[in-house]
């Protein structure tokens, strides 16, 4: 096993690509853990930053940003009324395109969640048993 260093740097910034991916035209669901919450510019006017989610895909462990959107919010939020830890629980988010509410842009999105294990169990279901030799 490889002996490795703890890295002694604090993080400041960081670059992570946004989810959605708006240069794609079909969006897969994304399945994710929430890693934290951060304000992305540092303007003095708090209207004039960006508030975002960190969260990690959940196969690949892949860090987006993906902006506070109303839908992505709620769901969150949902999931901390249920589980004051989110380390164990994996949302689901479903960006379904743009729109126009009272004049203004509206990201839609379908969110859900669950548990860690429910999520690997549901995966597991699908698998298809191995097929036995016949004797």
């Amino acid at each position: 096993m490889k002996n490795e260093k703890k890295n002694p740097f604090k993080k400041v910034t960081e670059q992570l690509p946004f989810y959605p991916d708006l240069t794609k035209t079909e969006q897969e669901p994304f399945y994710c853990s929430f890693v934290g919450e951060t304000e992305l510019g540092d303007k003095p006017d708090a209207k004039d930053r960006i508030p975002v989610f960190i969260l990690a895909d959940a196969n690949t462990g892949e860090e987006v940003f993906c902006v506070q959107s109303y839908a992505v919010k709620k769901t969150i939020e949902a999931a901390r009324k249920d589980y004051k830890d989110l380390n164990d629980v994996i949302f689901c988010f479903q960006f379904l395109g743009k729109t126009e509410v009272k004049g203004k842009p509206f990201n839609k999105f379908n969110g859900s969640y669950c548990t860690l294990q429910e999520y690997n169990d549901f995966f597991k279901s699908d698998e298809v048993p191995p097929k036995r030799d016949k004797k």
